[in-house]
């Protein structure tokens, strides 16, 4: 069997510094995409360059990481303005990893760090998946969110 993709958008990858408490966004399209094979009640989160893109000699690739239900957080890192920055945070160590959205914000107040309407879609779809082994059901009448992917 192969595995089902779940969930799939736009963000770049960003680095933590710890003694500067600053994130650092590292350059470049890239793409998070979440799968989970059928009859398991975990989900992948691979991040990767998008086509076309050839990061730098330094870049340290990205692993996928293997998400165990209530293991995660999908946390929108509100301290930063100047992007829409999430940190995937997990419960069981101190490890967190930052991603930049990219997609085009539709928020009305037109500031960098406001979360546009995909972004918030995502968050609560990535939101569900990780607190239970079930995947969300789609609600009546809701349309997916053009530049993202939800399969059900």
């Amino acid at each position: 069997m192969s595995s089902e993709t779940i969930l799939s958008f736009n963000a770049g990858y960003a680095l933590y510094d710890p003694d500067s408490k600053t994130v650092t966004c590292k350059p470049g399209p890239g793409k998070i995409t979440v799968t989970k094979e059928p009859g398991e009640p975990f989900l992948y989160f691979t991040w990767e360059p998008r086509e076309g893109f050839k990061p730098p000699a330094d870049f340290v690739p990205f692993d996928t990481y293997v998400l165990f239900p209530g293991d995660a957080l999908w946390v929108h890192v509100k301290q930063c303005t100047t992007g829409r920055v999430f940190a995937l945070k997990f419960l069981s160590s101190d490890r967190r990893e930052f991603f930049w959205m990219q997609s085009r914000t539709d928020a009305e107040d037109k500031q960098p760090g406001s979360l546009s309407t995909q972004d918030k879609s995502i968050y609560e779809t990535l939101e569900k998946l990780l607190q239970s082994d079930e995947e969300p059901e789609e609600e009546e009448n809701e349309a997916p969110v053009p530049g993202s992917t939800v399969v059900a």
